[in-house]
């Protein structure tokens, strides 16, 4: 740009004094700054798409990176990201032991446990406690029957009963094929219902 505004000065030194010479000239330094306006407008919007573009990729790569192999691969910001963020309730929680439960982000609630009551008879046990009460009585519940030690004569099995089944407990009852005095050790037992 420079070099064409000094070849219109050079071209037009022997007419400096005339009218129509600084006109020219005032005419040309008016197009150049415009076309230097015009420039610099379209530097400033190019500017702007790549700092948009630099932004969306630092959020593409803080969401997900390749890993050595140039597969894409989760980070830690996922971990961020939940259904409670976006809806305002839990993603899940859960209480992960022996005895415990998951609750999922549609309100269904599971739960497990594990109860040691040797018994030989044909007695109702319980009732036994749900690790966290349902919001009403859940909707499924099994149990089973476990031996510490085989015993092939042992011919023992557990009901639940279902009219003991509350929101926050339930009941089983020990049954048996044959009278020998051989019994149950205890039983594990799921139920899934409203959280």
């Amino acid at each position: 740009m420079t070099n064409f505004i000094n070849a219109q000065i050079a071209a037009l030194q022997g007419q400096i004094n005339t009218k129509a010479a600084i006109t020219y000239v005032d005419s040309t330094l008016s197009n150049a700054v415009s076309q230097i306006n015009n420039t610099i407008s379209t530097l400033t919007s190019r500017v702007s798409t790549i700092e948009n573009k630099t932004t969306t990729a630092a959020t593409a790569n803080s969401i997900a990176q390749r890993d050595s192999n140039g597969a894409l691969t989760a980070n830690n910001f996922i971990g961020t990201i939940s259904y409670a963020n976006v809806i305002g309730s839990p993603v899940y929680s859960q209480v992960a032991s022996q005895n415990g439960w998951t609750q999922l982000p549609n309100g269904i609630l599971i739960q497990w446990g594990r109860v040691s009551s040797y018994d030989t008879g044909e007695s109702v046990q319980g009732p036994f406690n749900f690790t966290k009460s349902f919001s009403s009585p859940p909707w499924s519940i099994t149990a089973t029957p476990f031996l510490i030690n085989a015993n092939g004569g042992a011919d023992v099995w557990l009901q639940v009963i279902t009219s003991s089944i509350t929101a926050s407990h339930f009941s089983v009852q020990y049954q048996r094929a044959t009278a020998p005095s051989y019994g149950l050790d205890g039983f594990t037992w799921m139920a899934i219902g409203p959280a």
